[in-house]
């Protein structure tokens, strides 16, 4: 038997069994010889459990506005779940003796963790219980150690005042001139590391890198950069866990001689909830952050190809977001970005909540930092863009439609991919796992 910690909670064996006991712990709460039970507890409950889910939506869309789209409907439906588990359990509980109130309490358990577990299946954001605890990846290395590796390519730090100094040119190709040495390994590490806010003292979290075989070797190439953000709420793990990343870049390093891109994972957030909409504002310097600390720790410490035409950046969801506002407001340092089920316009709430917690209401500031707004009067004519989106993700697709056309209009080489399913981690990394070919012919990896 594996470690069950390994164990997948999005398919398998797991998700079916806790449904399937749920399930049944729900039949068990709902279950009484009492005519009166059904005839007005049962009923009461369920409209309870009906007000709670209304309640959650009202709370989240209308007051709160923690996320740029829509709750899903099946998050709602789990809470109510949930609730009505809860009532049922409460009603039991009052009536019961004290072995029947432990059963009860048990059983509203169950069901909690089988509403817990289907939101979290509908998002893919937790694979496994390893991934829940936050505990080490089994492909994980110290930063002590990664840091040693190849030594840092070192090169001139970027400016807070300048995006960085202009591409240099690529290479024909990469994967042409490698040959892959006799101690390549067979996969990739990651590596948790600090990456301060220098500049922007933002208080960013531990960022997360993928290390591609190659970079393992004892004589490596200087590799491209991939910076790539994750969702809201989450972290600079959410592509280390439910996205696959490991999987998708040691995949296309197999095919190609162990070569891949060096992907940064930094924290775009500041904490789980936050929403710093990734710009510089009364909520923090988080465009700073990403596009001058960032850059410079990569590279003042990692063996990687200063020449900026080979960097990129991606994300999916908030990180996708994200991805394109970097790549309007700093066209040099990323000439190519990812964005997958990103929003045309990054908000908190309304317009008008977004411009008084970013700027105090001051409308000109707001504008200056709006992508939508920028790109109406300036051309990235030199900006190659890939952007995605879950083929039923249907709120999400039309943004990306939207910040497509966008997009071509500001003179950007642009393309739209669809991969089947919705707002989900297995859905973005499929998109990244279509983008790569694509990618390494921009980073030069594959050559263009």
């Amino acid at each position: 038997m594996s470690n069950p910690l390994n164990w997948s909670l999005l398919d398998g064996g797991v998700p079916i069994a806790v449904t399937a006991v749920g399930g049944c712990a729900l039949v068990y709460l709902a279950a009484r010889r009492r005519r009166r039970w059904y005839s007005r507890t049962v009923p009461l409950i369920l409209v309870g459990a009906v007000a709670v889910a209304l309640l959650t939506w009202l709370l989240v869309e209308v007051v709160w506005h923690p996320f740029a789209g829509p709750l899903p409907v099946t998050v709602l439906t789990w809470t109510g779940v949930a609730a009505a588990a809860l009532g049922l359990g409460v009603a039991k509980v009052s009536s019961s003796r004290w072995r029947g109130r432990l059963l009860a309490g048990g059983a509203v358990v169950l069901v909690v963790l089988m509403a817990l577990n289907n939101v979290n299946t509908f998002f893919g954001y937790y694979p496994n219980m390893r991934d829940v605890l936050g505990l080490p990846f089994s492909d994980q290395i110290s930063a002590t150690a990664a840091l040693r590796l190849g030594g840092a390519a070192a090169g001139p730090t970027v400016p807070a005042s300048s995006d960085s100094t202009p591409p240099t040119g690529l290479a024909v190709s990469l994967a042409a001139a490698w040959k892959p040495p006799r101690d390549l390994p067979q996969s990739g590490k990651v590596v948790e590391v600090d990456i301060p806010g220098t500049v922007s003292k933002f208080p960013a979290r531990p960022a997360w890198l993928y290390l591609p075989p190659a970079y393992l070797t004892s004589n490596p190439p200087l590799l491209p950069v991939l910076e790539l953000l994750g969702g809201q709420p989450g972290s600079s793990r959410d592509w280390l866990n439910g996205n696959d990343l490991t999987g998708v870049m040691d995949r296309f390093a197999d095919l190609h001689g162990g070569l891949a891109p060096v992907v940064v994972m930094p924290d775009a957030l500041g904490s789980f909830w936050a929403n710093p909409l990734c710009i510089n504002s009364r909520l923090g310097q988080s465009d700073t952050y990403l596009a001058v600390d960032v850059p410079n720790w990569v590279r003042r410490h990692l063996h990687v190809d200063q020449d900026t035409a080979t960097w990129a950046v991606g994300g999916g969801s908030f990180g996708g977001t994200c991805a394109w506002q970097l790549a309007v407001f700093h066209p040099q340092l990323f000439p190519t970005f990812l964005d997958f089920s990103g929003v045309y316009e990054q908000l908190r709430g309304t317009l008008q909540e977004t411009i008084d917690a970013a700027f105090a209401g001051d409308t000109r500031k707001f504008s200056e930092v709006n992508p939508a707004q920028v790109l109406v009067h300036h051309r990235r004519p030199d900006t190659w863009a890939m952007l995605g989106s879950g083929s039923t993700d249907q709120y999400y697709l039309d943004e990306i439609e939207e910040t497509a056309a966008l997009c071509r209009r500001a003179g950007m080489h642009v393309q739209v991919i669809v991969f089947p399913g919705g707002h989900a981690g297995p859905v973005f990394a499929g998109l990244l796992t279509d983008s790569m070919n694509w990618l390494a012919r921009r980073d030069g990896i594959l050559g263009r």
